[in-house]
């Protein structure tokens, strides 16, 4: 996500999926890189066990009810989140990929590499 904003805040939230509940922070990033919190929303935790996402439906409605309180209480629209989220489900990777740009002004175009016929894709 782009943070840096051309002399305008920008209005960002942070999210955390816990066993209980589910926490959404919101701030406003100014031009000046300062925080400010304006808004807070929670909602008791679904479809989530011992940190781990077990019913991906409820638990995305809960983070959703906890997100349209923090907007009402900050009354502003996120414009980006970040999540916090953790749990031994959870696993990284390494992926390569590389594409051939065939536009003069190295402009990838919709439907040009990125998917599975790029070499090295996934």
């Amino acid at each position: 996500m782009k943070l840096k904003s051309k002399g305008r805040s920008r209005i960002i939230a942070a999210v955390d999926i816990g066993t209980a509940k589910v926490d959404v922070v919101v701030g406003e990033l100014s031009a000046g890189r300062s925080l400010n919190i304006i808004g807070h929303g929670v909602c008791a935790s679904r479809g989530v066990v011992k940190g781990s996402v077990v019913d991906l439906p409820e638990a995305s409605g809960a983070v959703h009810v906890a997100l349209e309180e923090a907007e009402r209480s900050a009354r502003r629209k996120v414009e980006g989140i970040f999540l916090a989220q953790s749990g031994r489900h959870l696993a990284g990777f390494y992926n390569y990929a590389e594409v051939a740009v065939v536009s003069a002004a190295n402009i990838v175009g919709e439907g040009e590499g990125g998917g599975r016929g790029a070499r090295g894709g996934a």
